[in-house]
């Protein structure tokens, strides 16, 4: 499980976000160039409970509507 932060047209706002999340989670955090868009995950988690920790720890830091997926 990962869980997806944001997406962006522009990398200096995905490394802004990248650098917050570094700061809120030791799980690692990366940019992923897919079709001319730049996907900040976070991850890989073991199960989904431990996605939803993070998202609530995201949200209450001002980091709203990520989502958790499975790859």
């Amino acid at each position: 499980y990962y869980v997806q932060a944001g997406a962006f047209n522009s990398q200096a706002l995905a490394n802004a976000l990248r650098d917050k999340l570094a700061k809120l989670t030791p799980s690692p955090v990366f940019i992923e160039n897919y079709q001319h868009r730049y996907i900040v995950r976070v991850g890989p988690f073991a199960n989904k409970a431990m996605t939803e920790s993070l998202k609530m720890r995201l949200a209450a830091n001002g980091v709203k509507g990520s989502f958790s997926l499975l790859q």
